[in-house]
């Protein structure tokens, strides 16, 4: 399966072939795109063209990559997408809960057609993309009497059906090798949302981070939240830059590296356990240890913000998976699951980092497994929308995030927050690495 399907990886030869381009070129070849549609959200798609089990982070099938066809046949036929916003949060609900606006003057059969390769759930799309190629295309010519007369309009469901077919009928990447490049590529300044980086810590030992694109979203939780606690005020939260994430939990092998030596109480977890007993203060010398010994620096614990935003991943359900939370998602206490999660493990220990499925952003353990600390003092959140923030000047708690293997799932939530002094050294508290941009 292809997983991006969309009008920039579509390319028309001269002899009329439509062919997949290799998909990293094409990528650098629209890096000018100022379109949402154009923006990359996940490790796996781009935004208005992912289908809902990209958007939830769950298994992807050729039913995936049907659902990103009929998109783009979408798009051709109305001129516009079926689901488009600036605010991912905003585009990732309609995606999975609204129905494709209609399309003016289009028939009846091939709005059917579309709708069921759109389906919200891969079982009620077709069986495979040539069926729904084969549907569109039995269709293409009894379409213009029924629709508007102007002619591009009708040129475009023509085209609709003509790309799909060529692009089933042919679908095999046109991959090219750099010697055979024609194209004068413009420099990419900025990563693709979930692209990693990786950092050798030497001895085998490798960290790896995930870029995190700037953003807005809504911060803390909702009033009616279940298991919310008082400090939870939701407020909108505007990043105006991206940064790398960890992708994992800090583990006992790269603190080690670091370090010289293993604080945690789990050893027996393995070397890929998250490290614990560390202190906020520890993790400041760890951060000044690494920034010395990797070139360009720029490692430091996340902002609050910065990780309730990595957290949510363009999500607004209370988990990065959905508003429930089981013991077959994180690591946590699982006699106590939330929402229609069922009642499993509580293990009573941490587990090797990334045991469970990531989110979109591709990002580990962002609930359970250990507490992980925050660069801000502990406050109450502003009453308005904020730009940046990066907590009080002052205090006496600094913040942790996430949940640990011992908590209920309400203290694993994505907005849920807690506070210790900075000298604390705990077997549930931990870190996760941030970096700025070189």
């Amino acid at each position: 399966i292809l997983r991006d399907i969309k009008p920039a990886n579509v390319m028309l030869r001269a002899d009329g072939a439509v062919k997949l381009l290799d998909f990293g070129l094409a990528a650098q070849i629209h890096t000018s795109l100022s379109r949402v549609s154009r923006v990359r959200y996940g490790t796996s798609g781009t935004g208005p063209y992912m289908a809902p089990e990209q958007w939830r982070g769950q298994q992807q099938d050729a039913a995936t990559d049907q659902y990103s066809l009929a998109v783009l046949a979408y798009e051709l036929l109305a001129g516009r997408l079926p689901f488009e916003s600036v605010d991912p949060a905003v585009l990732r609900e309609a995606v999975l809960n609204e129905p494709p606006p209609p399309i003016p003057g289009l028939d009846g059969r091939t709005w059917k057609a579309l709708c069921k390769a759109l389906a919200k759930e891969r079982a009620a799309r077709y069986a495979s993309c040539g069926e729904f190629v084969a549907a569109l295309s039995g269709l293409a010519g009894k379409r213009g009497a029924r629709r508007r007369s102007d002619f591009g309009y009708w040129v475009l469901g023509i085209g609709a059906a003509a790309v799909l077919a060529f692009a089933a009928l042919s679908f095999t990447a046109d991959w090219r090798g750099p010697q055979t490049r024609r194209v004068t590529l413009k420099e990419q300044t900025e990563p693709n949302a979930g692209d990693t980086q990786t950092v050798d810590l030497g001895g085998g030992v490798k960290l790896e981070m995930d870029w995190c694109p700037p953003g807005t979203f809504m911060m803390g939780s909702p009033s009616g939240e279940a298991g919310r606690w008082y400090d939870d005020t939701q407020h909108r939260v505007t990043l105006t830059k991206g940064f790398w994430m960890g992708k994992y939990e800090v583990t006992q092998a790269q603190w080690e590296a670091v370090m010289g030596s293993n604080p945690s109480y789990f050893k027996n977890a393995g070397r890929s356990a998250p490290v614990e007993q560390v202190s906020w203060d520890d993790c400041q010398e760890f951060v000044r240890k690494l920034n010395v010994r990797v070139p360009g620096g720029g490692f430091r614990l996340p902002t609050e913000a910065e990780w309730e935003y990595a957290c949510r991943a363009v999500t607004s359900t209370v988990f990065q998976y959905d508003n429930d939370l089981d013991a077959s998602m994180a690591n946590f206490n699982g006699n106590y699951r939330y929402g229609n999660g069922r009642k499993g493990e509580y293990r009573l220990k941490t587990l090797p980092v990334g045991s469970f499925r990531p989110n979109v952003w591709g990002l580990y353990d962002m609930h359970g497994n250990v507490w992980e600390w925050c660069q801000d003092w502990h406050g109450e959140y502003p009453s308005g929308s904020v730009t940046d923030p990066a907590g009080p000047g002052s205090g006496s708690n600094r913040v942790y995030r996430g949940g640990g293997w011992y908590c209920f799932a309400r203290g694993c939530r994505s907005a849920c927050r807690s506070r210790g002094d900075p000298g604390d050294r705990v077997i549930y508290l931990g870190l996760r690495l941030a970096r700025s941009p070189q």
